[in-house]
């Protein structure tokens, strides 16, 4: 089914931490796929474009010798010596725009791997949350401010101030209530 995707699409999103972890990505092997993207008049394996705040790899990962076009997507522009290995840099000032960007590009169907790490993040947050209701905490925090949250950190603000602004803040003004809940972010985004 991976396979089937990955032939489907024009480029592939990569969250950078998922890279760093795996040191790869996912290719097409199967042959029929393989001929079919050939007879499309498509390269071989659809474009990995790495989202990352730093840009920074390491260029032993076996990403860098993987057999397909790498792309960087940055929210700032990231010296020379840490894009090496990537075809291209797009700046990220907007998913809207970068969106529109990579469509006008390599084409409209982008797949996404990864960003597991940052929703397990924001939901240990959550769940730390709702045990501080037996503390005076009114309610914990719900699945609509853990969006908000998201969205911010997407668009590229740090994750420490997104939950500032959409969680800690928006449940209370309680001064030992604020501590407990930015106690529970520090341990989820070291």
């Amino acid at each position: 089914v991976l396979e089937e995707a990955l032939s489907w699409a024009d480029a592939c999103l990569i969250g950078g931490n998922t890279l760093r972890l795996h040191g790869s990505t996912c290719l097409i092997h199967a042959v029929d796929l393989l001929e079919q993207r050939r007879r499309d008049g498509r390269s071989l394996q659809p474009t990995a474009v790495v989202v990352s705040r730093s840009g920074g790899f390491d260029p032993q990962l076996r990403f860098f010798d993987q057999p397909l076009e790498r792309w960087l997507l940055t929210p700032a522009p990231v010296p020379a010596p840490a894009v090496e290995g990537f075809t291209r840099q797009l700046p990220l000032v907007d998913w809207s725009a970068a969106l529109a960007s990579l469509a006008a590009v390599v084409g409209p169907r982008l797949l996404l791997l990864g960003g597991a790490a940052l929703a397990a993040q924001l939901v240990g947050v959550a769940q730390g949350s709702r045990a501080l209701r037996q503390q005076g905490l009114d309610e914990g925090i719900s699945t609509r401010m853990l969006i908000y949250a998201g969205i911010l950190i997407r668009d590229g603000v740090d994750p420490r101030a997104s939950c500032e602004m959409t969680l800690t803040r928006a449940l209370t003004d309680d001064p030992d209530l604020l501590a407990a809940l930015r106690h529970l972010v520090d341990a989820h985004f070291p």
